[in-house]
């Protein structure tokens, strides 16, 4: 299985992601067992799943057939919808299988398939006893479902959870894990990226722990202690009072044109007219922020079937200690307009702002801009911006979480960006970024490497580790890991 194979490849890093791979063959099971009922949502969720197959197989010893399609994979046994489950068992592809340590996947299906229509003949007669169609089919589940859920649970051919709303919080859910694992695969101590996204993935074991377990109830939550009891539990009436306001009947999830609407009629009269020029991306801003549980994000990205999941909305405010809502949107706003004017093509309104360097809110955002304009051909831009840093220098905190963003910006595609936070290093006194700029100033562009180098060189002589500083570093990680898979550094 695709997915599997792709989750253990990443293991051989992060041993810590192990749960979330055990989740994932639950669910895999869930998703391909037979007893379960397939939505519409059910291609969506088996592609997110299939697009998981990243790595190359030939690596654990796969040999991928090129007619492989992706019913093939294993999630679902055809890619015909039509088909009904009594006739996908019987459907097997002609072409030849791929060779897995020496044994083809026709000759290992073999008696596979025979265990599987022996199970399926067994859960028939089951069926016909109790004259239930299945685990988790729509008429286990309909007498439960409120008016404003039945919809969600009605009328549902075969093949995924059988609960509409959980699939489609577990399609949300999946897509997210797969934008994740687009962030593996760094190269030397350039790490922020993957680091974050490991984080993130063991958050997401624990939601995909809590929807299988919805599953297993046989029916969908109605009320916000049974969807997620922390948001419930939590005593910030403002946070659960809004989730309770506008989730309606169902729980697990708001559309996310819903969530915008509602956070612009409740908030839109508390902002300032003064912020009139950034008020119509401000709500799309805050929703892909939560979606992609990243606060730095300035333009809206949102795709019109996204849903926010008591989960997400939970994780952002609750658990990130964002209690005033009122007051984060206000935040929010003041940050928006700042970028906004940070990167104004007006050098006057660019120089005025910079200017007013305590009014700059000490955000992510707002701190690369202004790296980025250290490099400005005008030099009243560029020297403004100097001093912008200059002035962090006073703040023991304040400097060492802007050294953090600048190491998190060497990792940017954007070539300026790379070139303004190597220069904001150099403002801040950065040597604990020395090795992040060694390392750009050996295979970075010219630019770059130029920026990079003066970086480190105005740390003076004793930044960069000595030879045999390097090589004593080196012995000490060889001898206390037994095993080179266990760590992250290599």
């Amino acid at each position: 299985m695709a997915i599997v194979v792709s989750v253990l490849l990443i293991l051989e890093q992060h041993p810590q992601l192990q749960e979330l791979c055990e989740k994932l063959e639950k669910l895999d099971e869930i998703l391909q067992g037979g007893k379960l009922r397939k939505t519409n949502l059910s291609g969506s969720v088996e592609s997110a799943l299939d697009s998981f197959s990243f790595l190359d197989l030939t690596e654990v010893g796969v040999k991928p057939d090129h007619e492989l399609r992706p019913s093939d994979t294993g999630y679902f046994s055809s890619t015909d919808e039509t088909l009904k489950p009594d006739q996908t068992t019987a459907a097997a592809p002609s072409d030849p299988s791929p060779v897995v340590n020496g044994e083809t996947l026709e000759q290992a299906a073999e008696q596979t398939l025979e265990q599987a229509v022996e199970i399926e003949e067994q859960d028939q007669e089951r069926r016909d006893e109790t004259e239930s169609p299945s685990l988790l089919s729509s008429q286990d589940i309909g007498t439960d479902c409120e008016t404003d859920t039945q919809s969600y649970c009605s009328d549902l051919p075969a093949g995924s959870t059988g609960i509409i709303i959980i699939d489609k919080v577990l399609q949300q859910h999946l897509k997210f894990c797969l934008r994740l694992t687009k962030d593996f695969g760094s190269i030397g101590p350039l790490k922020c990226k993957e680091t974050s996204a490991v984080i993130k993935l063991e958050w997401q074991c624990g939601i995909l722990d809590k929807l299988i377990e919805l599953v297993y109830s046989k029916q969908p939550p109605h009320t916000i202690s049974k969807a997620y009891s922390p948001l419930a539990a939590s005593g910030h009436d403002e946070i659960l009072l809004f989730w309770a306001g506008n989730c309606g009947e169902n729980p697990l999830f708001i559309e996310c044109k819903d969530f915008m609407q509602a956070f612009k009629e409740q908030f839109n009269s508390q902002v300032d007219e003064s912020y009139s020029r950034i008020i119509d991306r401000l709500y799309p801003v805050i929703t892909t922020r939560i979606l992609d549980e990243n606060d730095s994000i300035l333009k809206p990205n949102n795709d019109e079937d996204s849903v926010i999941s008591i989960y997400q909305f939970t994780d952002f405010f609750l658990i990130d200690n964002r209690w005033n809502l009122a007051q984060f949107v206000k935040d929010v706003a003041e940050e928006l307009l700042t970028c906004a004017r940070l990167i104004n093509e007006e050098k006057a309104v660019v120089l005025t702002q910079l200017q007013m360097y305590n009014k700059i809110p000490f955000q992510q955002s707002c701190c690369v801009s202004a790296a980025r304009l250290l490099t400005d051909s005008d030099y009243r831009v560029a020297g403004a911006a100097g001093v912008y840093f200059e002035t962090l220098l006073k703040d023991v905190n304040r400097r060492a979480q802007a050294v953090s963003y600048c190491i998190e910006a060497l990792e940017d595609g954007d070539e300026d960006l790379r070139i303004g936070a190597c220069c904001a290093l150099q403002k801040l006194e950065g040597r604990e970024a020395c090795e992040h700029l060694s390392f750009l100033a050996k295979c970075d562009t010219v630019k770059v490497k130029h920026a990079a180098e003066s970086a480190v060189s105005s740390f003076g002589t004793d930044s960069e580790p000595s030879d045999d500083e390097k090589n004593a570093n080196i012995w000490k990680q060889t001898t206390v890991m037994s095993d080179v898979s266990k760590s992250t550094d290599f």
